[in-house]
C-alpha cells in the first residue's frame, strides 16, 4: 500500500475543522433530518484514522452515526499496482460503495451531503465489534464469521476490495454483523482465486492492503485482511469455548442419552487437549483407541491413492475427526452428532484449530438421511460407544447397509440391558455382521478405561502385521512402530511410483 503525503497533509490541515462552523453543522443535519435532534462528537478509533470528524445524533426517537471531512481530502491510499490515486472525496468514495453493495452486511446510509467545501455522511448507528463481541458466546461469533467471510467473498465476487477489514471496522446491528468504513475501497479485479484475493490475505502481485496499527496496542498484528481477522475470532473464541464445554457434559441431562441408570456427572466426554485448553473428560487424553484408528485410517490410504472419507457417527466433540484430518495423507472427515451443543462445540474446536477438511452436522441416527451423507462413498467409518444409545436401530442399519463403509471400528457397551432384542453384545454385533454382509469381525481390543470391545468390521482378513499394531496400541511402541511403517511406505512408493 502506498499512501499520498498530499492527501495526509490535507487530513492534518482539515482535522475536526467542521468544529469551527457549528451552524454549518447542525444547518446539514436539521435539512436532512428534519427533527429535533442533539449532536455528541464522539472519538476516533485512533488518531488521526482516516481523519473524519465523528458525531452520535441523537433524535427522540433514534441514533445515528455522521462523519464529516473536508472535500479536499481524497482516498489517500493506492495500491502498488495502481498507476495514481482516486481522486474523489474519501467520504463520497464510501458513500458509492455502501450504495452499490445495498448489503445486510453494510451500514444503512441515512444521508449524503456536501456543503461549503464539506463532506458530510450519516449512517445508522451500529454497536461496536468490540462493545458487542463481550455478550455474544462461541456460536454467535461463529455466525458472525461465515457472515463476514461470504460477505467478503460477495464483494470480491463484484470486483470490490475493502482493503481495511479489522475489528475497528466491524459491527453489529443487534446479532447481525456489519462491515463499515469503505473510504478507502476501490474496484479491482483480481485474476486469481478468492484465496489469495487482497481482502483474504492481504497481499498479491496488486500490492497489499497495509498493515493493522500495533502501536495503539489494541490487537494482533498484521495485514488488514481475513487472514488476520480469523486470528481476532480464533482467539474470542477459544476464551468462551470453557463455558460452551460445560453444557457439554455427558449425563442425562442430555436428550440423547439412553442410559437410564447413568449418574449425573460434571464432566465432558471426550478430553480435550489445544493449545490454551486442556480439559480431562470421561474418556483419556491418551486413548489406545485412537492409535487404533490411526492404524486402520493408514492401512485404508495404502489400499487408495485418492482422498479417504471418513465418517464419524456420533462424533461428540469430534476429536476423532481432528485426529483424521491431521493424518500425513489426504483425509476428509464428517461428524454426525445428535446433539446440538457437541455440534456447536465441535465446530468451535474446528474453527481454532483450522481443521478445514472436517464438518459437523446434527444428526439422528434412524431417522437423519445417511444416503446424503455418504454420498460418494465411505472409506472408515467409527461407532464408539453410541450404538446402544440408537433408538430406531433397524432403521439405522438399513442406511448403513445401503451405503456400506469399506470399514467399521465400532466400540460397544457390554451390558444385557441395551439388547434386548438379541439379548447380549455379542448377539448384537453378530446381527450387524449379518445385515451388513461383512465377512469379517473381529474383536481388536478392549478399552482400558471401560472394557469395551473395539471391534472391526471388514471384508478383507485381519493379517499378522495388523495384529502386531493392535498390540502396541495401548503401549508407547505404537508412534515408533508408525513412523518405521510410514518410512517403510514411502520406500516402496519411491521404488514402485505409480503410472500416470
Amino acid at each position: 500500500m502506498v499512501f499520498s503525503q498530499e492527501a495526509i497533509t490535507l487530513k492534518k490541515k482539515y482535522l475536526d475543522s467542521i468544529n469551527a462552523f457549528p451552524e454549518l453543522l447542525s444547518a446539514v443535519v436539521s435539512n436532512n433530518l428534519r427533527v429535533p435532534f442533539e449532536l455528541k462528537m464522539l472519538s476516533r478509533h485512533w488518531e488521526p484514522g482516516g481523519g473524519a470528524s465523528l458525531y452520535l445524533i441523537n433524535t427522540q426517537s433514534q441514533r445515528y452515526f455522521l462523519k464529516v471531512k473536508h472535500c479536499s481530502i481524497f482516498v489517500e491510499s493506492r495500491l502498488e499496482s495502481e498507476p495514481e490515486f482516486i481522486h474523489i472525496p474519501s467520504l463520497k468514495n464510501e458513500a458509492l460503495f455502501l450504495d452499490l453493495l445495498n448489503s445486510p452486511q453494510t451500514p444503512k446510509v441515512i444521508f449524503y451531503e456536501e456543503r461549503n467545501d464539506y463532506s458530510f455522511l450519516a449512517l445508522e448507528y451500529l454497536e461496536p465489534f468490540e462493545q458487542a463481541v463481550t455478550h455474544m458466546s462461541a456460536n454467535q461469533l461463529l455466525l458472525s464469521w461465515d457472515k463476514l467471510e461470504s460477505f467478503v467473498r460477495r464483494m470480491y465476487s463484484l470486483n470490490i476490495v475493502h482493503t481495511d477489514l479489522h475489528e475497528g471496522n466491524l459491527c453489529f446491528r443487534k446479532d447481525e454483523l456489519v462491515v463499515c468504513d469503505f473510504e478507502e475501497a476501490r474496484m479491482l479485479f483480481q485474476d486469481q482465486p478468492f484465496e489469495i484475493s487482497l481482502d483474504y490475505c492481504g497481499q498479491n502481485n496488486f500490492g497489499d492492503v497495509g498493515a493493522f496499527p500495533e502501536e495503539t496496542g489494541k490487537g494482533i498484528g498484521g495485514l488488514t485482511c481475513l487472514v488476520r481477522l480469523r486470528k481476532v475470532f480464533q482467539s474470542l473464541v477459544l476464551k468462551r469455548l470453557r463455558d460452551c464445554l460445560a453444557e457439554c457434559n455427558f449425563d442425562q441431562n442430555c436428550p440423547f442419552n439412553s442410559d437410564i441408570l447413568q449418574e449425573e456427572d460434571p464432566r465432558i466426554y471426550q478430553s480435550i487437549n489445544l493449545t490454551g485448553l486442556n480439559v480431562i473428560g470421561q474418556r483419556p487424553v491418551r486413548d489406545s483407541r485412537k492409535n487404533v484408528f490411526e492404524y486402520f485410517l493408514f492401512r485404508q490410504s495404502q489400499r487408495k491413492s485418492s482422498v479417504i472419507r471418513h465418517v464419524d457417527i456420533g462424533s461428540n466433540l469430534g476429536i476423532f475427526c481432528f485426529l483424521a484430518v491431521k493424518q500425513p495423507f489426504d483425509v476428509e472427515s464428517i461428524g454426525l452428532e445428535a446433539y446440538d451443543r457437541y455440534v456447536e462445540a465441535a465446530n468451535a474446536i474446528r474453527f481454532i484449530t483450522d481443521s478445514s477438511m472436517v464438518c459437523f452436522r446434527q444428526f439422528v441416527c434412524g431417522e437423519s438421511d445417511f444416503d446424503e451423507i455418504a454420498y460418494g462413498g465411505v472409506d472408515v467409518c467409527t461407532l464408539l460407544s453410541v450404538y446402544h444409545h440408537i433408538v430406531s436401530r433397524d432403521d439405522f442399519l438399513s442406511s448403513l447397509e445401503r451405503n456400506r463403509p469399506t470399514l467399521i471400528l465400532a466400540e460397544f457397551a457390554t451390558q444385557e440391558r441395551y439388547y434386548p432384542e438379541r439379548g447380549s453384545v455379542a448377539a448384537e454385533i453378530d446381527y450387524i455382521r449379518a445385515r451388513l454382509g461383512y465377512g469379517e469381525v473381529v474383536t481388536l481390543m478392549h478399552s482400558p478405561d471401560y472394557g469395551r470391545p473395539l471391534v472391526l468390521f471388514a471384508d478383507e482378513p485381519v493379517t499378522t502385521i495388523d495384529r502386531i499394531f493392535m498390540r502396541l496400541a495401548a503401549t508407547r511402541l505404537f508412534s515408533l512402530g508408525m513412523a518405521l511403517l510410514r518410512r517403510s511406505a514411502r520406500a516402496r512408493s519411491k521404488k514402485h511410483p505409480a503410472v500416470a
